[in-house]
């Protein structure tokens, strides 16, 4: 008994090729996807490694009062990662003075390791963070903040002149407001 073969016995290769257009298309979305959530996640890392590290300056300050009183945390420019301070470990004694120096060099070499371009500063309302420049005479708050740069998305709006400068980047922040 002979089959006479029927005309819809298999795909045609023009559906083939449609099928894999869609399929390809599809694919590149995930893709798109996938790098939106990459960035996404490394945004949250570098948030949450500068919260630490901000933490971890506020409990140096709260342990260390004496340099607090004297204002000596006060940092209005980035933290200097260069000269190297005084290292204030282990058996070495140190000034309450050399020892806010070296928490902020501490800090901010971290920062440097955890987040590339970041900088730490530390500032009051005043001006001065001293408790003689309190009109209280109490400690006064200080504001720990930390910023980075993150490059801007190749689809966001940029010109000519924003390629390599920094209307080429966001200028990302966090605070810490602390009273030692």
């Amino acid at each position: 008994m002979n089959k006479v073969p029927s005309k819809n016995s298999g795909f045609s290769l023009l559906e083939i090729l449609i099928s894999l257009v869609i399929m390809s298309v599809g694919m590149m979305g995930l893709a798109g996807l996938k790098m939106i959530a990459i960035n996404g996640g490394n945004e949250a890392h570098f948030r949450h490694e500068a919260s630490l590290l901000m933490m971890d300056l506020a409990d140096s300050m709260r342990a260390n009062l004496d340099a607090v009183d004297n204002g000596d945390y006060l940092n209005t420019n980035a933290v200097a990662l260069t000269p190297i301070p005084k290292i204030c470990e282990g058996t070495t004694s140190c000034s309450s003075t050399e020892l806010a120096t070296y928490d902020k060099y501490r800090v901010a070499l971290r920062l440097s390791q955890a987040v590339v371009g970041s900088t730490l500063t530390i500032q009051c309302p005043a001006g001065d963070c001293s408790t003689a420049g309190s009109a209280s005479g109490f400690r006064q708050e200080h504001t720990i903040k930390i910023t980075w740069k993150v490059k801007k998305d190749k689809s966001e709006d940029r010109s000519i002149a924003d390629v390599n400068n920094d209307n080429d980047n966001h200028i990302r922040s966090v605070e810490l407001k602390v009273t030692p």
